[in-house]
Formats: structure tokens, sequence, C-alpha cells
């Protein structure tokens, strides 16, 4: 039942049903190829030792338990030692604290040290100078990892010199490199192995042959190495009347004893010595390399230095290799999800729109075909089923399904009407743009009858014991194949990115705000009173200060001007122009921000009138270059706050005025009624016209197209603001031409629904 918690299993004592429980941290033993010492702090202490002991220290174990550490080593030593363990961070993190030799026995001991859950622990381990015990020098190897690993052009090239680094150290029968896949089983990406050995490379393995607790430790731990499968293991000892060993806590210890039932693991693959090292990559445990060695595998101490330096290199290469390969995709994407927004702007129905341009603008994302669905009209390209089929898997979607995009790869298996896509589709991609009218766009895949190759059939093998039947590893590791139907290529988590990116630009392209999706909806509303605030702080707490310096740069220009020299007045010049040019950029975004703030006080007006308050506005301007004004006086009755409708025309009035270099000037405001429909009011100009590329970039703020002081000058923010106006009124905003033909910026203000009868009259 969920929500019971799992009761832990003591060590030794998992089979396969339990294993995932174990407490293997709580070992209460080690491996027999090197000794453990755990003290106390400060006085270093010994309170438990491995049983071994005598062997490696050449005392007893009742001439250990009670003394202090260094009183086992000559002087010299015990303080070079003792110095290590104050010096270094051992928090957790086995680090090297000397080498040392025992007066009784003739041998050289490596010592590691590290603090844990309350602990000193003291690990040691024969000294190896024979450099015979592995295939290359360590440092020769070493280089070449720096060689190969950072040339590495994927992840398949990267897990190739993994496991060839690997081997090349070692010297072992088999080194591999395994990936976790996101449901946690595993598969062999790389794989380097003597002549004569079974390759496993492309085998997957059940998620249980690696439980939960065992990659928590390779979270902690970056080696893990069975010295020999096949050995018993070393128990730690106390006092007589101590029974704390058990709780002595070994998840950063090498010598950790291992799992009976891993150790069997081993032994069914038909290996003796095996050694594993993470692959962390944003935290969590991304895969492993391994070895396996038929024999018992000797690794000193350097060489497994030399092991954790390649495990890190990957690791922090695995990000750089992963993005370059999606590189190329998302750049595709991003170009694919621009070409669609592009062109659907200015477009009033965006379904129609998007049908139209279904056949050759959405071939960016992979997938063997696309439909949109407007109301009941599908527009498809590629392998699409049939309409009722889409519009039925469409409306199941809703059912189950919340979230802006959704994805399933598993339709042959979740969907019940699955047998209908039979062909055509085995997962979908779906996106809502709008919902009134509603149009959605579906991406589909068709079923992949993919065939796994795992190591062995993944199944529980009995054994009987003593005390009944108990589940262990299986024997078997002959590849096992199993089909998989009813599925497709998965999605991956970019591909879902890029189709809410998508979304999101849609939404905000057709102005459909107050018809999003949820969380569309809620991301601008954030956005927008974190703009309103920044604005406000900003002119409010800026706007001082520039006039100071505006004004003391002139006090400064006028009385001291006897002292300055033609460049020194220039420069004060320049610095009030500067203040001056600061304190009108702040103004525009202030406008721009209360244009979001301010309640609209709506009214009949006549278009007419505020037509010519805008143009009184910018009348100098007229009389200074010459421009011919035309205002239609027959506009009719618009619902609207007269006071924004002035600021909106005074905009483009003044622009149609400052971006013309025609002898003959022209400017004409006017109104075009469609069959009932609200009017359409443009201000039209025969001036320099802007380039199609740019028709979307000239309604963002402070987006100018022309150099700072061309025209005039100006902010950028004049058009930004009257995109604003239109879009609180309701209403569209569009912009028709043509490099050197003029302009003609068109937009509605809708009338309110119970009062369209009066929006005709005058």
């Amino acid at each position: 039942m969920s929500g019971i918690a799992k009761v832990p299993v003591p060590f030794g004592s998992a089979d396969l049903t339990s294993c995932d429980r174990e407490q293997i941290h709580l070992a209460g033993a080690i491996q027999g190829h090197g000794l453990l010492l755990t003290l106390t702090e400060p006085d270093l202490v010994i309170e438990a030792a491995s049983a071994n002991v005598v062997h490696w220290l050449g005392r007893p174990m009742e001439q250990l338990i009670g003394v202090p550490l260094a009183s086992l080593f000559p002087a010299g030593a015990a303080a070079e030692l003792t110095s290590a363990i104050a010096a270094l961070p051992l928090e957790a993190n086995p680090l090297y604290l000397g080498t040392v030799e025992p007066p009784d026995v003739d041998t050289r001991i490596h010592l590691t040290g590290h603090r844990f859950a309350g602990r000193l622990l003291i690990e040691g381990e024969i000294a190896q100078d024979d450099p015979t015990t592995v295939a290359r020098p360590p440092h020769v190897v070493v280089k070449e990892i720096m060689t190969t690993v950072l040339r590495a052009p994927d992840v398949a090239g990267l897990g190739a010199a993994a496991a060839v680094c690997l081997r090349g150290l070692l010297g072992c029968d088999r080194a591999w490199v395994y990936r976790f896949h996101p449901d946690d089983h595993g598969e062999i990406i790389a794989e380097d192995i003597v002549e004569g050995l079974t390759p496993y490379l492309g085998l997957h393995y059940p998620a249980g042959d690696i439980p939960l607790p065992a990659r928590e430790l390779f979270l902690r731990s970056w080696v893990r190495i069975i010295h020999d499968a096949a050995a018993d293991p070393i128990p730690l000892i106390g006092r007589a009347d101590d029974q704390a060993t058990a709780s002595i806590d070994m998840s950063s210890c090498l010598l950790r004893a291992v799992s009976p039932i891993h150790r069997q693991y081993v032994t069914n693959m038909g290996f003796r010595s095996t050694m594993s090292i993470s692959l962390i990559h944003e935290g969590r445990l991304w895969g492993l390399i391994s070895c396996q060695h038929r024999t018992p595998l000797k690794i000193p101490f350097d060489v497994r230095i030399a092991c954790e330096l390649l495990a890190q290199m990957v690791s922090m290469r695995l990000g750089t290799v992963e993005a370059r390969e999606d590189g190329d995709y998302k750049l595709a994407m991003r170009e694919g999800i621009s070409g669609v927004v592009k062109a659907v702007a200015g477009s009033t129905e965006i379904g129609d729109r998007l049908a139209s341009i279904v056949d050759s603008t959405f071939d960016w994302l992979r997938c063997s075909g696309v439909a949109v669905v407007d109301r009941q009209v599908v527009a498809r390209s590629g392998m699409v089923p049939d309409d009722g089929a889409v519009r039925d898997l469409l409306s199941w979607i809703e059912t189950i399904s919340d979230e802006p995009a959704t994805a399933l790869d598993d339709l042959g298996r979740s969907y019940p009407a699955a047998p209908s896509l039979a062909g055509s589709a085995a997962g979908v991609l779906a996106i809502s743009v709008t919902r009134r009218p509603p149009v959605t766009i579906a991406w589909f895949r068709p079923e992949v009858e993919a065939t796994v190759r795992w190591g062995g059939e993944p199944v529980k093998d009995g054994v009987q014991t003593a005390d009944g039947l108990r589940l262990s590893p299986r024997e078997s590791f002959e590849e096992w194949r199993e089909t998989v139907t009813g599925k497709s290529e998965p999605w991956l988590a970019h591909e879902v990115a890029a189709a809410r990116e998508l979304q999101s630009q849609l939404i905000a392209t057709v102005g459909e705000q107050a018809e999003t999706l949820a969380i569309a909806n809620e991301e601008l509303r954030r956005s927008n009173i974190e703009l309103d605030a920044f604005a406000h702080v900003t002119s409010h707490d800026l706007k001082e200060p520039l006039r100071g310096i505006y004004h003391y740069t002139g006090f400064l220009t006028e009385d001291y001007s006897h002292l300055l020299d033609n460049e020194g007045r220039q420069h004060f010049e320049t610095l009030g122009k500067l203040a001056q040019r600061m304190e009108d950029l702040i103004d525009s975004l202030l406008r721009y921000s209360r244009t979001s703030k301010f309640d609209l006080v709506k009214s009949w007006i006549p278009m007419a009138r505020p037509a010519h308050d805008a143009a009184m506005l910018v009348g100098s301007r007229f009389a200074v270059d010459g421009v011919a004004l035309e205002i239609d006086e027959t506009m009719p009755l618009v619902y609207a706050d007269e006071d924004r409708v002035v600021e909106l025309l005074a905009n483009l009035i003044g622009n149609a005025a400052k971006y013309n270099d025609k002898q003959d000037k022209r400017i004409t405001v006017r109104c075009t009624v469609r069959g009932g429909q609200p009017g359409i009011f443009s201000v039209v100009d025969n001036g320099i016209g802007i380039d199609p590329e740019y028709h979307d970039a000239v309604f963002r703020i402070f987006r100018r197209l022309h150099p700072r002081d061309a025209y005039g000058g100006g902010t950028g923010s004049g058009l930004a603001i009257v995109h604003r106006i239109v879009e609180r009124h309701g209403g569209r905003l569009w912009l028709e031409s043509k490099l050197g033909q003029g302009s003609a910026f068109s937009f509605t203000l809708p009338p309110q629904p119970d009062d369209a009868h009066l929006g005709n009259g005058s």
C-alpha cells in the first residue's frame, strides 16, 4: 500500500525482493585486502578495528582497542599522520594521509581517512610499487585521458574513449560505460574487452540490478571496488561489551564489505573483481564506468586516483557533448518557430493561416505528420490519421491532461481507440493555441517496433535455502530480446519545450491574452507587473539626480567658462545632452508603463475630433516641413478613452511627418467600414516606408530602425505606446508598408457589444 514506510533490511539479509531496502552502508565488515580503524576525536583513540588487523600491524586485537593511534608507529611517522588528520578536510571525503611502515611487520601501508556520521575512519592498503600490477603507468594514461576525452565529439565517442582509458589503466578483462535511462534501467553504450569475451555492448539491464541504496552511495563516493567477490568479509570488532560496530556508517569507505547478493551477481557473470566509478551530471547519477576481471585485481592507490580523475573529466564533459549533439536540432526548432510566428503575424484568422502553411512550416520538429485543427476542419501534412480520428484523439487528450503541451509516446497502450490510428500514429505532441475558436496543432510519430536487447532475461531466480525459497540474481547473462509495440520514439524534453515556446509566441502574436491557457496568462501578468514596478522605480529614483546633473552642468559651464577651452566646453555640453536624453528615455518608459495602469474612461466620440486635437499637438512640424494633412470628417463614432486616442493619433501622425523625405509630404487619417464590422482607422503617409522584415519590430519599445539622431531623433517608444493603447481597447494594430513607398498604420477600436448600433452614428 502506498504511504507505508518500507522496513529496512539488515546487511546480508536481502534477496531480490528487498535489495532496495538493504542497509549496505551499515555492513559492519570490510573486504579482506585492507584494514579499517575507527577512532574517537580529538584524542585519536582506536574504538574498533577490522579483525585482520594483526596481519597488517603485527598486534593482536586486544592490544589495539582503546590505545592511541600514534602508539602504533614510530614517532616521526605518528607525528606526520596526526598533522595530516588535523590539516585535511576529511568530512565524507577520503583523502591520502601518508604511507607508514609498522615496526612489527615487513610492509608499507597507504593510509586514507575521512569523517562520517561522527566518526573518524582510517583505511589502509598495501603500498604497491610493482609497475607490473597495471597495464601502463598512470601518468601516461592520464595524459591520454586529457587528450582523448576532450576531443570526443558526442556521447558515444566519449563513452568509447572512457572505456578504452579505463582498461588501459587497469589491464582488466572488460571495461564498459553504463548509462541510466529515465526509468532507471541501464544500457551499456560503450565497451572495451579482451579477445574471447562475449560483447555486451547495447544490452539493457533492469533497474533492480543496481538498487536504490547502491545508487545513493555512488552519488556520495566516486569509486567502488570489489577486490575478490569469492572472499569472505572481515568483521569489525570493538570492545567485548561494545555492540556499536554494526552502527558504523561506512557509506564513504572504499573497503566496505559487499552485499552477498551483489557478490553472487558478480560471480554469476563469471568475474571475481570489479571496479565502478560514478558519472555524475547536474547532481544526478548519469551512469557508471565499470570494469570486470576474472581474477582478483590489484589496483594501486595512484591508479585509483587516476580512475577518479577519468570519471570526473567524463562527468564534466557530458554536459558539453550532449549540448553539442542537441545544438543543431534546437537551432532548427528555434528557426522553425520564428518562421511560423512570422507567417501568422497580422492575420485575423490564426486557424486559417496556420492551416494554409501546414505543408511548409512545420517540418522543423521530427515527426511523421502534423495537423492543424480549427473548429471541425483538419489541415494535414504527412502521415496523419483521418479527420474523425484526429478530433476524437484531441478530445480524449483534453480529458486526461490540463498541461499546455501534452506529449504521449504510447498511444498503442494508453489510448482506448488506438486501433483507429494503426499505422499512422503511436505518439502525439499537441498544443492548444486558442480556445475560442479552438485551434490545436498536433504532431504525430508512427509506431516503432523496438527490439530491446536485455543482458539476460530480466526475471528473478529462486534458490532453495534452509529457511525456504529465496530470490537471488539470475545466472544467465546471455542476450534476451523483448519486442515492444504500440510505442513511438519518445518526445525529448527540448521538443516539448519548443512546442510550448511556439504556443506562447502564437498566443502573444494574436493578442489572445484573455483566452490563453492559465500558465501563459499568469506569466504575462507577472511580466507586466514587473515592468510597471521597474518603470515606476526608475522614473522616481533616477529623474531627480539626472535633473541635478543637467542643471549643475549648466551652472559649471556658465560660471567657469572663462577657465575652459573649446574642448572643455564641448565636454560639458555633451554631458548635459546625455543627461537630458536619459531623462527623455525615462519619461518614455513611464508613459509606456502608465498605458496599462490607467483605467480607461470611455465615451462615444466622433473620431475626427481626437484626430484634429492630435494634429494640433504636432502642428509645429507641419509648419516647418510643409506637411499636408487630410482628416476624414465622416469617420464614425467610437467608444473609447478620448485622451488615449489623442495620444495614439499624435504618435502616428507625428511619425508620419517625421519620417518623410519627399518634397510633397502628405498624411491622411481615414476610416474604412466593412459590412457592419468595426471601422478600420488608418494613418497613411507617402514617406520613407518600412521594410516588411521589420513590421513586427517597430512595435517593440525602444526599437529604432535608424541612427539615434536621424530624422530629428527620438526614443523609440511611440509605436509601443500606440500598440498598448489599441490593445487596452480590445482592438488590433497592424502595418502595411514597403521601403520607399510610404506606410499605412491601421487599427480597430471595437464598440461595446450592447451599444454596437451607435457605432455608425454621427
